[in-house]
């Protein structure tokens, strides 16, 4: 019987791998534990070892293609044996597509050194693939582990079906699975539920609120920006004695002008937009065709309205000048605050500032409003003794905390953009030419 080699993940970021060069050819003996074929993961290269003795009898992948992960590259069998049609068709176009806690968020290492989640017949995987079964969450009968038909046909048939995270967490703290709501398809229990149905105890002051609407609608797209795109944060010291000196000069007019008050953050969004202008790479969507080059530079900041965080968008901020940006976000902002944004002012933005500067906060690590990928957290303004040519003198500085998708923006990239925004803050009348 054929055993696949299956493109492995190498770790909880990998979501495909390379074909760099195989190390055997079809033909070719092969002992267990012994390379087969090299492979180019997101971070190193690495070999693929043998799961089991015998003869490299098929290649179905080759050298520079791309691949998901638990796609199937190639066989191992006895000498002389040949792979059918049918399987090859099964093999070569299965995926598991079923991101569950274990594979994507909460990735665990043992489970991905299991054989179970590599080792099944074929005619297993079609039956799983039939069932909409993941082949990784059934345990395996067969030798090492390996998933047979009936282990499949046992498990679809099982009155509960859940991940082996759930199961191993239901077992430690003792519970029921028999008594979970479930939101996993066909009835499959995920973390998740364990957590959803295990509720505190409630006493009399204590009140409970549905997790539901706009709340949870923030909760789930957060959700999905934390764990679906790998980050890294920069955070920078900016001075800011001459930015506050130019609100102070320009102020007044803009009140007389606009009756709109100018604060630091309409500023903020000002040089922004002029260091996104200067380098056009930050602003970026990655998408399933690619990444989207965005033309326009539409600047969300998070606002604070009815107990909900809403991020009113600045659409064209390249072309805008101070005033424009001024009396169109105190617009969004009042609308934001009567609970009349609409969702158009709402979306469409290609980066987001959140400012919680008011509140105290020194810097902090915002997580991206996707499909964005960079956001800038402000932090508040602070003196700060600086020392120059021997002599103390006291400056007033912020902090910038910039939150970039490293699937797209590298760290050198966003460490230049982020010192040109400081260069304008701490220069500002060139943000008025």
């Amino acid at each position: 019987m054929s055993v696949e080699i299956i493109m492995p993940k190498a770790g909880m970021s990998m979501e495909e791998g390379t074909i760099v060069k195989w190390l055997k050819s079809e033909g070719d003996e092969i002992k267990e534990g012994e390379p087969v074929v090299e492979i180019l993961t997101d971070k190193v290269n690495m070999e693929v070892e043998a799961e089991s003795s015998g003869f490299l009898i098929k290649k179905v992948r080759f050298e520079d293609e791309v691949l998901p992960v638990f796609t199937v590259i190639g066989y191992i069998g006895e000498k002389g044996e040949t792979v059918s049609e049918t399987e090859e068709k099964a093999g070569t176009s299965e995926v598991i597509k079923d991101k569950t806690e274990e594979n994507s968020v909460f990735f665990n290492k043992s489970l991905m050194q299991s054989d179970k989640l590599n080792r099944a017949t074929p005619a297993a995987r079609r039956k799983a693939r039939d069932n909409n079964l993941n082949i990784g969450n059934i345990p395996g009968s067969g030798p090492k582990g390996r998933v047979r038909l009936a282990d499949v046909e046992s498990f679809a048939e099982s009155k509960v079906k859940a991940t082996p995270l759930a199961r191993k967490i239901a077992e430690q703290e003792g519970i029921d699975l028999d008594s979970i709501n479930v939101t996993g398809t066909k009835g499959k229990i995920f973390k998740r539920d364990l957590v959803l149905n295990t509720v505190p105890e409630i006493s009399k002051e204590s009140e409970l609120k549905p997790y539901s609407g706009i709340r949870k609608v923030i909760g789930d797209r957060m959700t999905k920006s934390q764990f679906s795109a790998p980050t890294f944060t920069l955070n920078i010291e900016v001075r800011v004695n001459k930015l506050l000196k130019l609100k102070d000069k320009i102020a007044q007019p803009l009140m007389d002008e606009t009756g709109e008050k100018l604060t630091i953050n309409d500023l903020l969004i000002l040089a922004v937009s002029r260091g996104v202008r200067k380098y056009p790479d930050i602003n970026v969507s990655l998408t399933d065709k690619g990444i989207l080059y965005h033309k326009e530079i539409n600047v969300g900041f998070a606002v604070s309205g009815n107990g909900v965080l809403m991020v009113p968008v600045i659409k064209n901020t390249e072309a805008k000048g101070i005033r424009n940006i001024l009396t169109e976000g105190k617009a969004l902002i009042k609308k934001a605050r009567e609970g009349k944004l609409g969702a158009a002012e709402q979306s469409g933005s290609t980066i987001t500032l959140s400012n919680l500067g008011m509140y105290g906060v020194h810097y902090f690590n915002p997580i991206i409003n996707q499909p964005d990928s960079c956001i800038i957290g402000v932090g508040t303004i602070e003196e700060k003794p600086v020392s120059k040519s021997g002599k103390i003198s006291v400056k007033k500085v912020i902090y910038l905390s910039a939150t970039f998708d490293h699937r797209v923006i590298d760290g050198a990239l966003g460490a230049e953009f982020m010192q040109y925004v400081k260069k304008l803050t701490e220069a500002p009348y060139s943000l008025l030419i």
